[in-house]
């Protein structure tokens, strides 16, 4: 039994190496002859110039299939070809063909394979492909070899795509991608399957989706004679979230209807995957919930056309916790809607959440981006310490009380600044504390109500401490919306000032302190966005050795200049009358 097993091993090694050799011979032989094939029928079909290294017959590589192997091949980019720029690159580029046609001479490549490639595809503004290079001509006098492919694959392959007319920039690494379909066909269908890692996705100025692990998988219909492309069911996962797309493009007009839904998308994922401009904050929450996505692009793409893109959105029972405090915005739920059309517009309707003892709803809308009309509106009960704990605001040292917010707002946004063309509603401040992080100034007991008209807030009756030092105060904030919405915008208050002490020692001191310990100027004590005409009434005020009583006149500050017209107080037993002014803005 084991001599039988011995010559059994020996009879199949020895028939092993002889096939081996076979193989071997046999690509020396052939490897001229379809070499030669391989590179007339090229040159005649391709209107790129192909350079290799070097071309072998390769029996083993891909066995039972016949490989032609390129080293080192790379194919001439059409829209580069004055810088030497290449189209593809391949360290093996390989075309495969049945092995028995070694024996009759008839040579289909039915199979080709880009294995650790770089393919660069680009669109001039123009809207000259250059990935466009296989001529459509009369059948190759090469009647011994003709491709008739029906798969090809692309193995570690990095993939840029550039189209200046549309202002879009792709960038991937793939692992593998298989695009299989019978090509000689004027109609028939491309399954495409691909593994890769999508580092960049660009349109415009904005960045989409950076390094994100994706899998697509879809079959396109093809019609080469109307030149019409077909997805009926097509997947995409991107970073985790499925997407399904389908529609239709025509290349003659450049005509595209594509439909893409997305269902349950886990929130944590979206404001990873998609842009950090509009989710950057969010990532520093932890979040759950989904959203359901539909989104439309229809129309004709070209230098001066950009198809219309319509996405309707919805978020029910979402939630955001703040990932040191825990606290959580509860019960998110809202729905919007996005249109590129008439320069774009974003509406956010039925917007609601709450934050422990907080609620809050409202709508939101944003029309013409370039020049952004913005309408919103809000109203809620909200508990500002859970609201400052939640949001982190890293302007403030702490914040607490309770706000009563109902407010209707509607303005224009140019260059940062905000214009106010129509404004309503009321707020309500409930035994807030405050302090900011710009001094050391703690504001305390606030209480007021505050009505909104045309950008400015009627201050009814609004009262509070700084330290020892008591306010009252009733009359307008002047372009308080602007200032809240803008940049550089003044806050001017026009109101009667009344007081029954004021500790203007202690004030000052503390405001030149955080100055100095903050690196500002210390006689900089006066704030830069903030004016006020004060009609100013206090019963006793204190500065170092200096007390006043029964003080009378107008305060005024403009661009950090104190001045006071028309004074009278008591002091020392006697009654005074002056006026003065005061630069601190050095």
């Amino acid at each position: 039994m084991l001599k039988k097993i011995r010559k059994f091993l020996l009879y199949f090694t020895f028939g092993f190496l002889l096939t081996v050799t076979a193989i071997v011979i046999l690509a020396k032989v052939y490897t001229k002859e379809i070499k030669q094939y391989a590179i007339s029928y090229l040159n005649q079909y391709l209107t790129a110039e192909v350079h290799v290294d070097n071309v072998r017959l390769d029996l083993l590589k891909r066995f039972p299939q016949a490989t032609l192997v390129f080293e080192n091949a790379h194919i001439e980019d059409l829209n580069n070809a004055a810088t030497g720029d290449t189209m593809l690159f391949a360290k093996e580029l390989l075309l495969k063909f049945d092995f028995v046609e070694i024996f009759n001479g008839q040579y289909h490549i039915n199979q080709a394979e880009a294995v650790d490639a770089v393919l660069n595809l680009s669109v001039t503004a123009e809207g000259k492909e250059n990935y466009l290079i296989w001529q459509q001509k009369k059948p190759a006098e090469i009647r011994e070899f003709h491709f008739e492919l029906n798969q090809l694959s692309f193995i570690n392959t990095k993939i840029n795509y550039d189209n200046r007319l549309t202002k879009q920039q792709y960038n991937c690494k793939a692992s593998t991608v298989r695009l299989s379909g019978n090509f000689t066909e004027q109609l028939f269908d491309l399954e495409i399957n691909s593994n890769l890692l999508l580092q960049s996705v660009k349109i415009g100025d904005l960045t989409y989706i950076k390094n994100e692990k994706t899998v697509l998988e879809t079959t396109l219909s093809i019609d080469k004679i109307s030149k019409k492309y077909l997805i009926e069911n097509g997947t995409v996962n991107i970073g985790g979230l499925d997407f399904n797309v389908s529609g239709n493009y025509l290349t003659e007009s450049s005509f595209c209807d594509l439909s893409i839904i997305g269902k349950n998308l886990v929130l944590n994922r979206v404001f990873s995957v998609f842009p950090s401009v509009f989710f950057e904050k969010f990532k520093s929450y932890n979040s759950k919930g989904n959203l359901d996505f539909n989104a439309t692009i229809k129309g004709v793409t070209a230098k001066n056309n950009v198809p219309d893109i319509v996405a309707d959105f919805e978020i029910k029972d979402g939630k955001l916790t703040e990932r040191n405090t825990r606290i959580d915005l509860d019960n998110i739920t809202f729905s919007g809607h996005y249109s590129n059309a008439d320069l774009g517009e974003l509406s956010i309707q039925n917007i609601s959440g709450s934050i422990l003892q907080s609620y809050f709803a409202g709508n939101i809308q944003i029309k013409n981006f370039n020049h952004p009309v913005i309408t919103a509106k809000i109203n809620g009960d909200m508990d500002l310490e859970s609201i400052q704990e939640f949001f982190q605001f890293q302007s403030l040292s702490y914040l607490n009380g309770l706000l009563n917010v109902d407010l209707d707002i509607k303005g224009k946004s140019r260059k940062g600044n905000f214009t106010t063309t129509k404004s309503k509603g009321k707020f309500h401040l409930k035994n807030v504390n405050v302090k900011t992080n710009s001094n050391d100034l703690e504001y305390t007991d606030l209480n007021g109500m505050f009505s909104l008209k045309n950008g400015n807030a009627i201050i009814s009756n609004c009262s509070g401490t700084i330290f020892n030092s008591d306010f009252n105060l009733a009359g307008v904030l002047r372009d308080f919306i602007p200032y809240l919405l803008g940049k550089n915008k003044v806050l001017t208050i026009e109101a009667d000032l009344d007081s029954r002490f004021i500790d203007l020692s202690q004030i000052t001191a503390l405001a030149s302190a955080a100055n100095q310990t903050r690196g500002y100027a210390p006689s900089s004590i006066l704030p830069k966005n903030i004016a006020f005409n004060f009609n100013t009434t206090v019963e006793k005020l204190s500065y170092q050795e200096f007390d006043a009583k029964n003080i009378r006149g107008i305060a005024s500050l403009q661009n950090q200049t104190l001045t006071g017209k028309n004074v009278r107080f008591e002091a020392n037993e006697g009654t005074y009358r002056t006026q003065f002014e005061f630069d601190g803005s050095n």
